[in-house]
């Protein structure tokens, strides 16, 4: 009798004395609730062994049993059957020779299984007997755990526990077998694990990803849209191999864990270049990385999109358009200064003028422009990209950042022998630009000749277009703001929250802005010396509006809410005049 013409797998094992006629209703009825296959239901029910059920298999129906532990199975071979037919019936492609797929199956009697196969590859099927250790054994190998996005905290633990890594006990540091610790990160439900969590990353537009073991657990958290967001994470166990596959990527040295390191490497996710700058600390429960993600495929906005007002806009078009001078934006790591500075070169640039930039990384990737990237092991620093620059016959400069007082100098005097600078810093406001430079010894006649533009932002999130919708805000927090009319007549909205915002209410970033462009009154307070506080108060004067003041124009006009301003601005006592 062939395979064909058996009986189901319940009624076969009835005849043979197996199981009782109301055991099989009841694991029938639990299959039907469950959708698990009924032969994994009468061993969780204890009705049958599952060694006694493949003897059965083997002796009395002839299936032939194949041991899948050392068997070699070619990738194209596992390929064929798609993986959630594989785990949700239990069956592995074991090979494929003339038009016949041998496929491994738990329950080889699962004639339903094998028609779908035969329809799906257009091929004759031959069932055999494998274990379901093995079985699970395999998909650990070579199946990566099932999509973060869709996974809770508690599935993704369950999940992973189908890895067969061995738990790393704790060492010290010098006792530590770099071999075995290589290995493990070669495995390949790591190298999987690793690129999920990479790609969940790149899909989720996340900017970083962090990855942080604590005592018992392991913590991964997206930054999308500024704010870190934690996702599923695998158990703890993972975390050595996680960390020393994510450093052989990245060219670092997996036998050091004892100080910092830094590394990069670069991907291809859905046709867009990814750039990975990688970060590891070592911390009291071990290492933490971070992964900066730089997608160099991404469509550079305008400098309309950025956040600019049109008064603002026409202001800053006629100072990029300058033939020399410094213009410089500040803020802190992650406010957008390169992405307005890339947007400013995508506006002025041109094939009569030849730009030049060095930065660290190279974010954008721009036409008619050449770009080079700080190489400090090798020499080159944003000092020595801009000295080499004055040698190129360049028309405007864009460097990176000025972080000390041999770039500040280099920067002045390109710009005074008839060079566009463009540059960022690091400073607390548009104001404290001054008293910066001048700390950092550069003259302050010089930087009165040669600042023409400093521009102050920080990113605050977009409410939702999706969820969008009027809402009171809490009392406390609109006291005391002047919004140029009644509170009463102000239409406040936020995101509700929805599935294309992760239910946080916002999608996307926009800037806001200090536009400071020295006055006279300014540029004689600079050379004064005077404080931050002073330059602002004069350019206040001037008619700058400060980050806060600017933050509740989008409020008022829908862009952003009040909470957003408040968390990156904290100037809660400025008030529109």
């Amino acid at each position: 009798m062939t395979l064909r013409e058996r009986k189901p797998l319940g009624q076969v094992l009835i005849d043979q004395g197996l199981i009782t006629k109301s055991q099989l209703d009841q694991a029938l009825e639990e299959k039907r609730q469950s959708g698990e296959p009924l032969r994994q239901i009468l061993i969780k029910l204890g009705y049958v062994n599952g060694d006694a059920m493949n003897n059965f298999f083997e002796q009395e129906i002839g299936v032939l049993k194949v041991s899948l532990k050392d068997r070699h199975i070619e990738p194209e071979v596992l390929k064929k059957v798609p993986e959630e037919i594989c785990r949700k019936f239990e069956v592995v492609p074991i090979s494929f020779e003339d038009n016949i797929l041998v496929l491994g199956m738990v329950n080889p009697l699962d004639i339903i299984t094998i028609d779908r196969i035969r329809m799906l590859l257009n091929c004759e099927v031959e069932p055999v007997l494998v274990s379901d250790k093995e079985v699970q054994d395999l998909f650990a190998k070579f199946f990566a755990l099932e999509d973060l996005v869709e996974m809770d905290e508690s599935e993704v633990s369950k999940e992973a526990e189908n890895i067969e890594i061995a738990e790393q006990k704790e060492q010290e540091e010098d006792d530590v077998d770099i071999s075995k610790l290589h290995d493990l990160a070669e495995e390949m439900p790591v190298i999987k694990l690793v690129n999920l969590i990479i790609t969940k990353a790149v899909n989720e537009w996340a900017s970083d990803i962090h990855i942080e073991p604590r005592e018992d657990s392991l913590r991964i958290r997206l930054r999308i849209d500024g704010v870190l967001h934690p996702v599923p994470a695998p158990p703890k166990r993972l975390h050595s191999a996680i960390v020393s596959r994510i450093k052989i990527l990245s060219g670092m040295d997996i036998a050091e864990r004892r100080v910092p390191q830094d590394g990069r490497y670069a991907v291809r996710i859905k046709g867009r270049e990814v750039d990975i700058r990688v970060s590891s600390v070592p911390s009291i429960h071990g290492e933490k990385i971070v992964m900066r993600l730089l997608d160099t495929t991404t469509v550079l906005p305008g400098l309309a999109q950025l956040g600019f007002y049109p008064d603002e806009l026409k202001k800053y078009n006629d100072i990029i358009k300058k033939p020399w001078g410094i213009l410089l934006v500040t803020g802190p790591t992650g406010s957008g200064k390169t992405t307005t500075l890339y947007a400013s070169l995508n506006t002025i640039k041109s094939a009569e003028r030849n730009i030049v930039t060095v930065e660290d990384p190279v974010e954008y990737r721009l036409d008619e422009i050449t770009q080079v990237q700080v190489n400090v092991k090798a020499g080159l620093t944003f000092a020595a990209g801009l000295r080499a620059f004055l040698r190129q016959d360049p028309d405007i400069m864009m460097v990176g950042e000025i972080r000390d007082k041999e770039t500040a100098e280099i920067a002045v005097q390109s710009a005074l022998t008839g060079h566009l600078v463009l540059s960022t810093i690091h400073t607390n406001d548009a104001a404290s630009t001054f008293t910066r430079l001048i700390d950092m010894g550069i003259e302050p006649f010089l930087v009165t000749s040669t600042i023409l533009c400093i521009i102050a932002q920080r990113l605050v999130r977009r409410i939702c277009a999706h969820c969008k919708s009027e809402y009171k805000p809490a009392p406390e927090l609109i006291e005391g703001l002047d919004f140029g009319k009644p509170v009463k007549d102000v239409k406040f909205v936020k995101g509700r929250g929805c599935e294309n915002c992760r239910n946080t209410g916002y999608k996307g970033r926009m800037a806001i802005f200090e536009l400071l462009s020295p006055s006279s009154d300014i540029r004689k307070l600079v050379l004064e010396k005077s404080s931050a506080d002073e330059i602002k108060k004069a350019a206040r004067k001037d008619g700058m509006l400060s980050l806060f003041e600017d933050g509740l124009r989008k409020v008022l006009d829908g862009h952003t809410t009040i909470e957003e301003v408040l968390r990156v601005s904290r100037e809660e006592e400025t008030t529109i005049t």
